[in-house]
This record gives C-alpha cells, sequence and structure tokens, in this order.
C-alpha cells in the first residue's frame, strides 16, 4: 500500500506585523533502508531564537534515528518496547543537547548567532510518529498537532 504525505507550516503575525516562521518538519522515508519505517516530526519554534532551536532538535533528531541500530522488529512483527524506546531515547538525547547549547563548550548549531542561543528563554515545541507497517507511535512535548487523513481508493 502507497503512502503519500504532506506538510505545510504559516508563520504567525503579530497584529498585521508577520513573524519569521520557527516551525520545522522532518520527513524521513525509508528510515534505515526499511520501506515499512517512517519518520515524521512537527516542530514550533518559540523566543527570540525559536528559529534556531527548532532547526538544531530537527537535524539533531535526524542524526539519532540515522544512527540507531535497534531492529524494530522481532521475529517478523513489529516490536513496540523497542519503537517506544527509540522515541524517548530521541528525545531525552536531544533535550540534553538543547540543555547543552547554553553551557560553556555548547555543540555546534549552524546558522546561530554570535553569541550563541538563548534556550532560556527560547524552545520548541515536537511532535514525533514513527510508522511501521502502518502502526504508529507517537512523541510529544508541548502543543504541537498534527492532523492524520485517510482516502478510500477513488477518494479524490
Amino acid at each position: 500500500r502507497k503512502l503519500w504525505y504532506s506538510a505545510t507550516t504559516l508563520a504567525g503575525a503579530q497584529g498585521s506585523r508577520p513573524k519569521e516562521n520557527q516551525d520545522a518538519l522532518i520527513m524521513m522515508p525509508c528510515l534505515g533502508g526499511d520501506p515499512g519505517v517512517y519518520l515524521f516530526g512537527v516542530l514550533d519554534g518559540h523566543g527570540r531564537h525559536g528559529h534556531h532551536v527548532s532547526q538544531f532538535v530537527k537535524h539533531t533528531l535526524a542524526k539519532c534515528f540515522d544512527t540507531h541500530e535497534h531492529p524494530l522488529r522481532s521475529a517478523g512483527r513489529i516490536d513496540a518496547p523497542a519503537a517506544r524506546m527509540l522515541l524517548a531515547t530521541a528525545c531525552d538525547t536531544v533535550q540534553e543537547q538543547v540543555h547543552a547549547l547554553a553551557g560553556p563548550n555548547p555543540p555546534q548549531c549552524p546558522g546561530a548567532p554570535p553569541g550563541g542561543v538563548d534556550v532560556a528563554m527560547s524552545g520548541c515545541t515536537l511532535l514525533l510518529v514513527l510508522m511501521i507497517d502502518g502502526s504508529m507511535f507517537v512523541a510529544n512535548v508541548g502543543d504541537s498537532r498534527c492532523v492524520l487523513g485517510s482516502a478510500a481508493p477513488g477518494d479524490s
């Protein structure tokens, strides 16, 4: 069964003045080379450096999922505890890395301003969906949301 997906973001506004779009999206099909595994994410930055934080989280998460080595299936069946553990571990790892942005030796944050990223007053929300053979495992940090839709053959 073929999976179609898309995403869009919309920058907020303050009165009639548009705000910088601080959103980021993750769409990773065939995770680990497996055509049955997808990762989708929605991130919504907030604060003065929210756009830097959401991009940093996006790239750090991608590295976590690119380098995972634990099988998500066992004996031909989905290993739900392994999927939940992968999501939890990735979120914990990224949280540590975000906190490290405020430390004396911060991790690389592409595009960050010369003074570093203010994570005391900036951050992002996160919604992740790990899909394995049509089963979904969800992690949510904050108030981001997504909409799931489906269409029957012949629907427009």
